[in-house]
């Protein structure tokens, strides 16, 4: 969409969210994250910052990595970490 037009609409867009245990699921346009382990907020924010392999591997308990391409986002496993 247009940059323009986009400023023009975005405030009256309506928001959206979603739940997932799987960031290949994650629409490509979200902005935002939080990320909940045990029933705490670990981290939250702009996609980017709270999607990164130490936040993501604290809060499973295994060792992952993580990458952004071409809008979506893809995690892996690599090892086992320690436990919560």
């Amino acid at each position: 969409m247009n940059l323009l037009i986009w400023q023009l609409v975005a405030p009256f867009w309506p928001a959206g969210g979603g739940g997932t245990h799987h960031v290949d699921e994650i629409p490509p346009g979200f902005t935002h994250a939080l990320l909940l382990a045990s029933g705490r907020i670990e981290a939250a924010g702009p996609v980017a910052q709270v999607l990164t392999r130490d936040r993501l591997s604290a809060c499973f308990g295994l060792a992952l990595n993580v990458e952004h391409r071409r809008g979506r986002w893809r995690a892996w496993a690599t090892g086992v970490a320690d436990p919560l």
